[in-house]
């Protein structure tokens, strides 16, 4: 097993996903997403989440494209290019919001009392 300090860039992880060649982290604390080697070095890229997106609970991704869980009303999903460009948000409906995934066709939401949910990637309800 290996493992690496994250502690000098994130103070509260929120979530982590990846692709082919980053592993993407939340700084709960900050509200920004960090990016990461495979290897664990920190790339030095890092960027802001929308001003909504307060409580970023967790991270999914198709390679290009991530998705972040937000727990706090209205509980929705946002949705980034993979170098942070913010394209759009979905109000998912749903009561504490704690994670996401995809199949690379569709989003699958979950929450703390809630049933799965789920979502096509543009963020309409299947």
């Amino acid at each position: 097993m290996t493992s690496w300090s994250i502690s000098s860039q994130i103070t509260v992880a929120g979530g982590m996903t990846s692709n082919e060649s980053n592993i993407f982290i939340a700084n709960d604390a900050t509200n920004a997403i960090f990016l990461y080697t495979l290897n664990g070095i920190y790339t030095g890229v890092n960027w802001t989440l929308e001003t909504e997106n307060t409580n970023p609970r967790d991270l999914a991704s198709n390679g290009t494209d991530i998705w972040i869980a937000d727990d706090v009303l209205p509980n929705r999903i946002y949705h980034y290019l993979s170098n942070g460009t913010f394209v759009n948000r979905t109000n998912t409906g749903m009561s504490f919001l704690s994670g996401i995934t995809t199949d690379n066709k569709n989003l699958y939401a979950g929450g703390y009392s809630d049933d799965l949910s789920n979502f096509t990637m543009s963020g309409s309800s299947v």
